[in-house]
């Protein structure tokens, strides 16, 4: 018997069917197979490496020396030497100060890194009338420049205060140390954009994002990442931050940056966006990009942060400091944890 025409039809559909499936699977197969291994290529290699722990006894030892009211005025130059030293074989040097201030912090920075004797922070001292007068700290220094040749630094001073921008911008230009420092006037956070930024007389600290003023200026915002994108920064040896209270956010916009960035610092306090920031959440975040951070003290003390958190710290707030090493910088690393191990004692 043969098979009638709608028999013969329905069965060459049943086998073109069968063999689109057959051909859908073997590329789906492929696909799969592909998009597998760029799963595996973008996964990590291996899992975050915490930093050390605090026993509960030495998180109470920590907490009983108040390092959180110790801590306003850091004495910084044990650990900023070692960070120097261990630069010596380094071409050149990056520092990022986001909010620049005075713009002393940052020149006295250049010159140690620089070992260009040609930036004294004392030819300041002329525009520091227009700054507010003097310091509420005293200025760090690391000491003499050594005995090595004298290498280019790129510096980044990051005001968002517009008088102040001002009068930086005409005495670096002025000193002749434009070529060394690039004054960038843009407020920083966790995204780019557009805001109002207070408008008050140069060299007032206390002003930043979220503070209340009668006037104000608009002001460009930028993050770290941009900043470090468009002016290919390979490695920042020293990001600095003094935003008044918006530091946390400062770091947010940092994360695709904050592996190249050998050392970190930032303010602690309640003023303005830290009075409902969470500090315990900003360590354990930078812990997982390899930082470990301490309490930096008056007297050159260090007191550990990461792995040691007391519930007191978030009640007991005043203005102090904290300085994050990068775990992969070895012998700053051993300088800092050395520095902590005496204080945990």
């Amino acid at each position: 018997m043969q098979p009638s025409s709608s028999q013969l039809c329905r069965v060459r559909m049943g086998l073109y069917s069968y063999a689109v499936v057959l051909v859908l699977g073997y590329l789906l197969g492929i696909g799969f197979a592909q998009q597998g291994l760029e799963l595996k290529a973008m996964a990590p290699k291996a899992l975050a490496k915490h930093g050390k722990r605090c026993t509960p006894e030495q998180v109470e030892a920590i907490a009983e020396q108040d390092p959180i009211k110790n801590s306003n005025c850091p004495d910084k130059s044990s650990w900023i030497d070692a960070l120097v030293t261990s630069s010596r074989h380094r071409h050149n040097a990056v520092l990022v100060w986001i909010g620049c201030n005075r713009g002393d912090d940052l020149a006295e920075a250049v010159r140690v890194w620089s070992r260009n004797a040609t930036y004294d922070t004392t030819r300041m001292k002329p525009y520091m009338p227009e700054m507010g007068g003097e310091r509420s700290c005293p200025l760090g220094s690391s000491g003499p420049i050594e005995s090595f040749p004298v290498r280019p630094v790129s510096g980044f001073c990051v005001e968002a205060m517009k008088s102040t921008s001002q009068v930086l911008s005409r005495m670096y230009r002025e000193l002749g140390w434009d070529s060394a420092v690039k004054v960038i006037h843009a407020a920083v956070s966790s995204y780019p954009g557009i805001t109002n930024f207070p408008r008050i007389s140069a060299g007032a600290e206390s002003w930043g994002l979220g503070s209340s003023s009668e006037e104000t200026d608009p002001v460009q915002v930028i993050t770290v990442d941009n900043l470090s994108a468009e002016n290919d920064l390979q490695s920042i040896d020293i990001l600095s931050i003094d935003t008044e209270g918006n530091d946390m956010r400062v770091i947010f916009g940092a994360v695709h940056t904050l592996s190249r960035v050998r050392y970190l610092e930032f303010e602690y306090h309640n003023v303005n966006r830290w009075g409902h920031s969470d500090l315990q959440d900003l360590v354990d975040l930078l812990d997982q990009f390899n930082f470990d951070c301490y309490w930096t003290g008056n007297k050159g003390q260090l007191w550990r942060l990461t792995g040691c958190w007391h519930d007191s710290y978030y009640t007991n707030r005043f203005w102090s400091n904290i300085a994050c090493v990068n775990r992969k910088e070895h012998h700053l690393y051993m300088t800092m944890s050395n520095l902590a191990q005496y204080q945990m004692k």
